[in-house]
């Protein structure tokens, strides 16, 4: 995703198609939601958002990995999540 794409869907704002959240460590809160999505018209959570700027955070391979394990492992029937990384200012968001 280009930043210019990323920063559209910010200033657009959340709605019942996006969630944004400050930190990946916010995972377990974001489950309902991502169970919400599945079951309706889809969306996307993402993470390094804190209201209306991209505050991003360093995010490992293990992170990923541990996020969608979470993702498949609470979420029934299994869900396989698409998970993306951007770069704005050396930050993911």
């Amino acid at each position: 995703m280009s930043q210019k794409s990323l920063v559209e869907i910010i200033r657009n704002g959340e709605n019942d198609r996006v969630e944004f959240k400050r930190s990946t460590a916010q995972i377990e809160k974001s489950l309902k939601t991502i169970c919400g999505f599945l079951n309706h018209k889809g969306g996307a959570v993402y993470f390094g958002i804190d209201g209306k700027s991209i505050v991003g955070q360093q995010v490992s391979d293990a992170t990923l990995k541990s996020i969608s394990q979470k993702i498949r492992q609470k979420i029934k029937p299994e869900a396989s999540p698409v998970i993306k990384v951007s770069e704005s200012n050396k930050r993911i968001a």
